[in-house]
């Protein structure tokens, strides 16, 4: 179950999904969300803002560090308006390898060592390609990505009771950006909101998808329904920098930008050159 740590102004609070929105201590996290946001309305300068991590410390570091950067700059941005961040953390689910102490992969390992030796990446085994796209073992990306659907559902509900509670939901501009598996989270999501919406047709404002997953999610006649979508947000914008490994290469949005052409970056170690 993912953990929300919402942000705004001077204060923080954290819905732990796991707990149930009947939990006194989210019940009164999303009361001081609502409180927030209150003030504000009518003004139309509420923004609601949902940052998601993709498939967790594959590289071998922490993700969390870039959310933070990102909830600052939203923060030090809109400062003048009221605006909520949502820094959503998912790693027991998206975990690509076993976390128990004294049983860290040799194949993470390597890879690890390999980001602080960009010129001489060491070759991986058969076993690191047979981990990422061939088995289901326990905590392997493919366990992660089946589980950008339960996760984008679960924000989706958490979301619901935020609007419920403020009265007015087409009043909070709600955005979700996400990294990896993460934009596709936020396709979840946004599919998940319209669900609940029913007659009234309420939809995310944006979805911002940088470097959207492809292995599971682009397939031959993929159903659309299985994946991030322009249609699951007013606007869809999507950033392909990774194309050329373990990114999305089709267009999906309403914009789509490919960075220096999206295949790879230069400043960055192409993962295909471990397989």
């Amino acid at each position: 179950m993912p953990l929300i740590t919402f942000y705004w102004r001077d204060d923080n609070c954290e819905v732990r999904t796991g707990e149930g929105k009947d939990d006194a201590t989210n019940q009164r996290c999303i009361e001081a969300i609502v409180k927030y946001l209150s003030t504000a309305a009518g003004s139309h300068k509420t923004r609601l803002v949902y940052i998601i991590h993709g498939w967790y410390t594959y590289f071998g570091r922490q993700e969390k560090d870039w959310q933070i950067e990102m909830k600052d700059s939203f923060l030090k941005r809109y400062e003048k308006e009221h605006i909520v961040v949502g820094v959503v953390s998912w790693d027991r689910a998206a975990r690509p390898w076993p976390n128990e102490k004294n049983n860290k992969s040799k194949t993470t390992e390597k890879f690890s060592q390999a980001i602080s030796n960009e010129k001489n990446p060491p070759k991986l085994n058969g076993n690191w390609k047979k981990n990422l796209c061939c088995t289901f073992r326990k905590e392997t990306y493919l366990n992660a990505a089946s589980n950008a659907w339960p996760i984008g559902n679960i924000i989706g509900y958490v979301d619901k009771e935020i609007s419920n509670k403020y009265g007015a939901p087409n009043e909070i501009k709600t955005f979700c950006v996400g990294f990896g598996l993460g934009g596709h989270v936020c396709g979840f999501f946004g599919k998940m909101v319209k669900r609940l919406s029913g007659k009234q047709g309420g939809r995310i404002k944006k979805i911002i998808a940088l470097d959207p997953s492809g292995p599971m999610f682009e397939q031959p006649g993929q159903d659309p329904s299985l994946r991030l979508n322009k249609d699951d947000a007013e606007m869809v914008e999507v950033f392909h920098t990774n194309s050329y490994s373990l990114g999305f290469i089709s267009p999906i949005g309403h914009r789509d930008y490919y960075i220096n052409g999206g295949a790879r970056q230069p400043w960055c170690v192409p993962l295909n050159d471990f397989l």
